[in-house]
């Protein structure tokens, strides 16, 4: 690669596809700030990841601490 397009060249092409994975990450992946680690297991734990944005913190909240 480095003979293709130079060293220049390789790193606007890991900058662009590190980008792209930060925003995958950023849309995908739910907020686990304030919930337990029972809501976050249960979050993680029974779903895709493509269905968890579904659920709503009321409905996460159901979930009984083990305290």
């Amino acid at each position: 690669m480095l003979s293709t397009i130079g060293l220049a060249g390789s790193m606007f092409v890991f900058t662009a596809l590190d980008a792209l994975a930060l925003a995958i990450v950023y849309l995908l992946l739910p907020e686990t700030k304030g919930l337990s680690l029972e809501q976050i297991v249960k979050l993680f734990g029974e779903h895709r990841v493509t269905e968890i944005k579904k659920y709503s913190k009321k409905e996460l909240e159901k979930t009984k601490p083990l305290n």
